[in-house]
């Protein structure tokens, strides 16, 4: 029998295998960053589409930032529909929970829908009524979060932080700019600032924010 007749080696064989897993793993990870990228553009899609929102509620009603909806251990983000400040509960969707002179000139709802994150829950809205000013001071303000809830989506929420800082605080760290983040060991989350007061998202180029 010829050598062509023999037909692979064991060595040939093993060589072709390893080619194979090293080139699964490549393009695993390639469709990995691609699927991150795409929630993070998504994400990045929704923030605008909030800040609009806010910006038409606040000239309908002549009032600066959506009313005070607690600040809430990042815990309870995974837990009842009751238990956080979810956005289909803030003025861009309704008036239910608020009286006075936040619902005079009130036109909403300011988003046909309400959006999803990519762990499937609703975006959440934080606002602790402080800004970051020229000065440098900085506190909380008002933030659209973004939570993930099991150890398993730790990975995935941490690179999604990092595409949006990366597009949009060109890469200043998880605890400076627009984009901050905190993973966690199991609960972790994201958030955006949305506060129109905050000077360091007003004039980027000219400060040097927290």
């Amino acid at each position: 029998m010829t050598k062509k007749e023999q037909g692979f080696t064991l060595i040939e064989l093993l060589v072709v295998i390893s080619i194979m897993s090293l080139l699964s793993s490549v393009v695993f990870a390639s469709l990995q960053t691609a699927r991150n990228k795409a929630y993070a553009a998504a994400i990045l899609l929704n923030y605008n589409a909030v800040k609009q929102a806010t910006a038409a509620w606040q000239l309908d009603t002549n009032n600066t930032l959506l009313p005070y909806q607690g600040d809430f251990p990042v815990s309870n983000y995974c837990g009842s529909a009751g238990a956080a400040p979810w956005l289909s509960n803030t003025h861009l969707y309704t008036t239910a929970y608020t009286s006075g002179n936040y619902n005079r000139g009130w036109t909403g709802p300011y988003l046909s829908a309400v959006p999803r994150t990519p762990f499937g829950l609703e975006y959440l809205y934080d606002n602790d009524w402080d800004h970051r000013t020229k000065s440098g001071t900085q506190s909380g303000g008002a933030n659209l979060l973004v939570v993930w809830c099991t150890a398993g989506e730790k990975t995935k929420g941490v690179a999604i932080a990092e595409e949006l800082d990366r597009r949009i605080d060109r890469n200043d760290g998880d605890s400076a700019g627009a984009v901050r983040w905190n993973p966690g060991t199991t609960v972790g989350k994201l958030w955006l600032f949305l506060d129109p007061n905050d000077e360091c998202l007003k004039y980027p180029a000219t400060l040097v924010c927290p």
